[in-house]
């Protein structure tokens, strides 16, 4: 199979690059989850690091008042995982030229079909 990708300008210049092999992509892919899972851990780790030093005030209180901060919390932990998983990829893309900390580490990058 064919490793490199050919790309011919509208000046009738060529140039090609050597594409990203499943092995590099792959670990590439793991170094970046388990930065996004440290991240979590960190975010939820504090979160539960606060709460439990916050003090309880359980004063005589509904139960649709439970019901409801129980549904806001799994709401914020849903934005949260999801904000922290969509948007990793997005932010290091956009911000670093088309790479992540894992595809850097193993000197691969996103390119257009036109290079």
């Amino acid at each position: 199979m064919d490793r490199t990708l050919e790309v011919r300008t509208p000046e009738s210049i060529a140039f090609s690059y050597e594409l990203a092999g499943l092995g590099s992509r792959f670990l590439a892919l793991v170094v970046d989850q388990a930065i996004q899972i440290a991240v979590l851990a960190a975010i939820f780790g504090g979160i539960v690091l606060a709460a439990s030093r916050a003090a309880p005030t359980h004063a005589s209180s509904a139960v649709v008042s439970d019901k409801v901060a129980t549904s806001i919390a799994i709401a914020i932990v849903i934005a949260i995982i999801f904000v922290v998983l969509f948007g990793y990829f997005i932010v290091f893309e956009a911000a670093w030229n088309g790479q992540t900390p894992g595809k850097k580490l193993l000197g691969l990058r996103v390119v257009r079909d036109g290079g």
